[in-house]
């Protein structure tokens, strides 16, 4: 029997209200995921609070208070999300309190990616390809050696990866279709020859009769893998191949293996003789870049990283490489 979806029932006194606001964003577009979750925790702690359809100062001050192990784009996601709460209930007649804007923590220093040298993206899989097998969950070591190649091999986002059904990942042909990822957009990923063959070993030992509705990578409940446990295994590993973590702002962090993949990426086909100005589009399409100025980026990154290629970049864009100010 294939495993139906999570759903939580919001019980505290805001409940009808944030249930209204989730459904007002969903009709407008947004998918407000993240937002969804963190909705989630806020319903938890305001159960000790009188609160319905009100939403009192001092709930708002103590769930917007910075925690120690809270960074500052935390406490500013909470705090965003809680005004736009807010403004919600106050249109709809309700007694509000607005959290003050001016009194949110300043944003920090953005992350600078942390691109794995090919050595170091060798002894992670080596790593993690001697996982073991866990008493709490029989399949993990067959998934995480395969779901983090996919993230690294095909630069996939991992909600993206997560999010993979049984059908969603075609065998026969190697490619993988990702379904309303980021900006509500389709993709096909084509897999390398390895990688399509990783793919089948994977569902002859892990998921050999998986229900095409199935989630890919699928938990010990059945149900979709949660980010934190991925989250988890990656600094384990990393940690056991001799890779230091070198804090929030250096990483390295799962997100890496995206950027990684790209940078390697333009390397390899820049080294062989393409063109940059052939490239960008082609990786913009493959990323799931909704312009190429997100792609862009890696060109500073890469030529930073590879300055044998640098000379080649400068000629095709006279200059406008962009700084590592502009990296996300």
């Amino acid at each position: 029997m294939k495993p139906k979806e999570k759903d939580y029932v919001f019980q505290s006194g805001l409940a009808t209200q944030i249930t209204a606001f989730l459904d007002e964003k969903h009709r407008l577009g947004f998918k407000y995921e993240r937002e969804y979750h963190e909705f989630k925790n806020l319903d938890r702690f305001s159960m000790n609070y009188d609160c319905t359809d009100r939403l009192p100062e001092e709930l708002v001050l103590a769930w917007t208070e910075r925690k120690p192990h809270h960074s500052p784009q935390t406490t500013i996601f909470k705090i965003n999300v809680i005004r736009e709460l807010a403004k919600f209930m106050s249109r709809n007649g309700c007694e509000t309190y607005l959290y003050p804007e001016c009194m949110a923590p300043k944003k920090t220093h953005e992350h600078t990616p942390y691109i794995f040298t090919h050595e170091e993206i060798g002894r992670f899989f080596s790593v993690i390809d001697q996982m073991q097998l866990s008493p709490n969950s029989s399949k993990r070591h067959l998934i995480f050696p395969l779901l983090f190649r996919l993230l690294y091999c095909c630069g996939l986002r991992v909600s993206e990866a997560l999010r993979l059904k049984v059908a969603d990942v075609n065998i026969q042909n190697g490619v993988l279709h990702i379904r309303d990822a980021k900006d509500y957009r389709d993709r096909l990923i084509p897999m390398e020859e390895s990688l399509r063959e990783h793919c089948i070993r994977y569902m002859e030992q892990a998921i050999p009769d998986a229900d095409p509705d199935q989630y890919f990578f699928p938990a010990p409940d059945g149900f979709q893998y949660h980010i934190f446990t991925v989250r988890n295994t990656f600094r384990e590993m990393h940690w056991k191949c001799g890779i230091p973590y070198g804090g929030r702002l250096v990483g390295p962090r799962l997100h890496d293996l995206r950027h990684t993949f790209a940078v390697h990426c333009l390397q390899k086909l820049i080294a062989s003789g393409r063109e940059p100005l052939e490239i960008l589009p082609l990786l913009a399409t493959y990323l799931g870049h909704k312009s190429y100025h997100g792609t862009s980026r890696y060109l500073h990154l890469t030529t930073e990283l590879f300055p044998e290629i640098i000379a080649q970049m400068e000629a095709a864009f006279k200059g406008l490489l962009p700084g590592s100010e502009d990296l996300a």
